[in-house]
């Protein structure tokens, strides 16, 4: 009996020395199935190694959350360390929208890249000195206070299980203003590379970005140019995951998936000291042209295999060549230009290719065919002289004109004198013509042009895209004229129409007239108004009427009225 007794004060003291483990809490809280399936996939050091420069946290679900028949074999094992995070952490070291980096993640970001797993905070209770926390680690909320393992780290309590990032075509179609982004995949056929690539950080620029483009998302999504489109999109990704915190500060050249001649194409990623990410590709004139430099949105967005940065700019690889023929031709809006172009001889202008000087960077004005339809071409195309001041006269010998306050923000409500006109004065291919281009001051880029001294003759500007060698194209929708060639006199048609307006001004004024001097001689020849004519209708009425009067009455009145009639034919006589 003596023995029996001090065997099981033996075996009490026992337990009560061995240290507590993630297992044995896991056990307390009834984790079962958590603790099988780490068993199962050989991740039980996880639950029992004890290691002060190593710990973790565990992000534990109920049994009946842990359903690994949802979750394919092949991503089992990632899925089961997505709760597992790679450090303990207490309550007060999480901050709201904060990545937390976990142990899973080999399998679709490949060497030593972590999946991260984002933390929503809540404060509760905010009127109290004692504020709460309430938190939800991805998907799942916490249920619980958390246990604290000492040489192991911490255990938190959610109700259900993690969901790993989804994979590409999960995240993007959710995402609106992307549409025309997905679509480019697709119509690329690049989705399968972008979506299976191992590790990648995707750029993914708006539906505004694309239409900040211009006419070059146009001749990107022509159906003759798809390679050139796959050729952007590869460029949009880096071979390598950058979350926004792991990003180093300052300006660095990151390889893409972009490859041309067995070399990667390369993306300059600028991070501020105040924490904003910058991205540009090719043809920025300097480090501050917004036309070019690509601004970071939002949040990092979690994928599969990489991350998505939202960014306002299409960024366009060095190696990619298109001219502003290429651009026009696409866009089939411009044939007549085109057409004067050759005929003046400077179509080689607007394909580098075949130009003598290849560095040199034009800017085109290109009137749309329904411009043109406006002149008389039969005209200018028998007049060799005028048809090649027209055309030198759209053509800038200049990079594509960028604002004047580039690189400097905005003000919100600004006064109204911060929303005048801004102008700028370029020269032309013609001899001393010069053509200006205005905006407001708040504008996205100019509106309108004319040539200078000739207000007369002002085109708005309807499109514009830059090509690759620096120069441009801007659509407008009149043909700007020489000034000595524009005819400032009205056409027949407006001439016949101001016309038969002024004689339709005079006619009413007369008809007024005569009406008024009618009346007038109405009343001078005494001719009573219509209205004060008896009724025929009342006149019994009104004789019945005098009958009931007083016969005293009645002659006091028929006097006065004969006194009245004398008088006023006396008047008459006089």
């Amino acid at each position: 009996m003596l023995h029996s007794l001090l065997f099981y004060t033996w075996c009490v003291a026992s337990a009560a020395a061995k240290p507590e483990t993630f297992r044995s809490v896991l056990q307390a809280m009834n984790s079962t199935k958590f603790i099988d399936l780490f068993d199962a996939y050989g991740l039980q050091d996880y639950l029992d190694a004890q290691d002060d420069k190593n710990q973790h946290t565990l992000i534990v679900p109920p049994n009946d959350a842990m359903d690994e028949t949802l979750v394919s074999k092949y991503e089992l094992k990632d899925w089961l360390l997505y709760h597992v995070l790679d450090r303990s952490y207490g309550e007060r070291d999480f901050y709201d929208n904060q990545l937390l980096a976990t142990e899973a993640g080999k399998i679709f970001l490949g060497g030593n890249i972590k999946q991260r797993l984002r933390v929503h905070v809540t404060t509760q209770d905010q009127l109290t000195a004692d504020k709460k926390l309430a938190l939800q680690f991805g998907n799942a909320h916490l249920t619980g206070k958390p246990e604290f393992v000492e040489s192991q780290g911490a255990v938190y309590p959610v109700d259900q299980a993690l969901q790993l990032p989804g994979d590409l075509m999960h995240q993007l179609p959710a995402h609106l203003d992307l549409s025309t982004f997905v679509a480019s995949l697709f119509a690329s056929n690049t989705i399968d590379l972008v979506q299976h690539a191992r590790g990648i950080t995707l750029f993914a620029p708006t539906n505004d970005a694309f239409e900040h483009l211009g006419l070059v998302t146009k001749f990107l999504l022509h159906a003759s140019h798809k390679d050139k489109l796959a050729h952007v999109m590869r460029f949009q990704a880096l071979d390598k995951v950058y979350y926004q915190d792991t990003l180093a500060t300052g300006e660095q050249t990151l390889p893409t998936l972009s490859l041309r001649h067995g070399q990667a194409d390369q993306m300059y990623v600028n991070k501020t000291d105040d924490g904003k990410i910058y991205v540009r590709g090719y043809g920025a004139v300097d480090g501050t042209d917004s036309n070019v430099i690509g601004k970071v949105l939002g949040l990092d967005m979690l994928m599969r295999n990489g991350v998505v940065q939202k960014v306002d700019r299409v960024q366009l690889p060095k190696t990619l060549v298109f001219t502003q023929k290429d651009v026009l031709a696409s866009a089939d809006c411009c044939n007549g230009f085109l057409d004067l172009m050759e005929k003046a001889g400077l179509l080689p202008l607007l394909d580098p290719s075949s130009a003598a000087d290849k560095q040199q960077a034009y800017t085109v004005l290109a009137p749309s065919d329904r411009a043109f339809a406006k002149l008389n071409l039969s005209h200018l195309l028998q007049d060799t002289e005028l048809l090649r001041r027209v055309a030198r006269l759209h053509v800038i010998p200049k990079p594509m004109p960028r604002l004047i306050d580039d690189g400097k923000k905005k003000k919100k409500n600004a006064p109204p004198s911060d929303k005048q006109r801004v102008t700028i004065t370029l020269d032309t291919m013609h001899d001393e013509q010069q053509v200006v281009l205005t905006r407001m001051g708040d504008g996205d880029y100019y509106d309108t042009v004319y040539v200078k001294g000739l207000t007369q003759n002002r085109a708005d500007i309807v499109s514009t895209g830059r090509v690759t060698n620096g120069g441009a194209v801007i659509q407008i929708d009149q043909v700007l004229l020489p000034r000595e060639d524009f005819d400032a006199r009205l056409p027949w048609w407006q001439v016949l129409l101001i016309v038969g307006m002024v004689l339709v001004f005079f006619a009413i004024i007369g008809a007024i007239g005569y009406y008024i001097w009618k009346r007038w001689q109405a009343y001078r020849e005494g001719y009573a108004r219509v209205e004060d004519q008896p009724n025929p209708d009342t006149v019994d009425s009104d004789q019945d009427d005098e009958i009931d009067q007083d016969p005293q009455q009645v002659s006091d009145e028929e006097a006065g009225r004969r006194h009245h009639h004398q008088r006023n034919s006396d008047e008459l006589s006089q």
